[in-house]
C-alpha cells in the first residue's frame, strides 16, 4: 500500500511557523502484539503555514503565500498573472478571499478568542470542581456515617458490658472533644 498524505494549508500561521513547511509522520501500534511500525495507508500530514510571500524562501511558500496570505489579498491577481502567469477565474476568486477574509478576522479576533477560551476553561474548571466536591461530599459522608455507627455500637457495648458511665464510654472510646456533646446527645436520646 502507498503512503497516504494530507495536506493542510494554514493561512493563519502563528508568526514563528510563518513560511515553513512540516510533514507529520504516522505510525501505528499493534494492540495486539504491541508492533510499532511505519505507517501504510495511515496519513501522513503536510502543514503548510503560510505567510508573507515577500519574506519566504522557498519557491512553494512563494507561491501559497501569494494565494494565502491575507496581507496580498489585494495584490494577489496581478502578482498571480506576472509571476506566475496564472489568470483567475471569479468563482476561484471568492473562494481565496474567504480563506484571506477569515484569515484577517482570525487575525483581528485572536484576542478575542483567547478571552473565550480562557473563559471556557474557567467555566469547566469551576463545573468539574463543584461536581467533584459534591462527590468527595457524598463519599466522605458515607464513609463517616459509617464510622460514627461504628463508634455508637463500640460505646454501647462499653456501656453494657462494664457497667460504665457514658462520659467514661466517651473518653475510653477516644471520642474528640468536638464530637463528644453530639454523640452524648445522640445515645441520650436512643439515636
Amino acid at each position: 500500500m502507498q503512503p497516504v498524505f494530507c495536506i493542510w494549508i494554514m493561512p493563519n500561521a502563528p508568526k514563528e511557523l510563518r513560511n515553513h513547511i512540516l510533514v507529520l509522520e504516522s505510525s501505528y501500534k499493534d494492540i495486539r502484539n504491541g508492533n510499532s511500525e511505519p505507517a501504510s495507508g495511515i496519513p501522513h500530514i503536510i502543514c503548510v503555514y503560510v505567510g508573507d510571500p515577500d519574506e519566504a524562501e522557498d519557491a512553494l511558500c512563494i507561491f501559497l503565500g501569494t494565494l494565502f496570505f491575507a496581507g496580498l489579498r489585494d495584490e494577489r491577481d496581478e502578482r498571480l498573472k506576472k509571476q506566475y502567469g496564472i489568470v483567475l477565474d471569479e468563482n476561484t476568486k471568492r473562494e481565496l478571499d474567504k480563506v484571506s477574509m477569515y484569515s484577517e478576522w482570525m487575525e483581528e479576533n485572536e484576542e478575542l478568542s483567547e478571552r473565550r477560551l480562557e473563559e471556557t476553561i474557567k467555566e469547566v474548571t469551576r463545573e468539574v470542581t463543584e461536581e467533584v466536591t459534591k462527590e468527595v461530599t457524598e463519599e466522605v459522608t458515607k464513609k463517616m456515617t459509617g464510622k460514627l455507627v461504628d463508634v455508637y455500637v463500640k460505646i454501647v457495648n462499653m456501656l453494657i458490658a462494664n457497667q460504665m458511665t457514658l462520659d467514661d464510654a466517651i473518653a475510653a472510646a477516644e471520642i474528640p472533644d468536638e464530637y463528644a456533646d453530639e454523640v452524648r446527645s445522640r445515645l441520650s436520646n436512643g439515636q
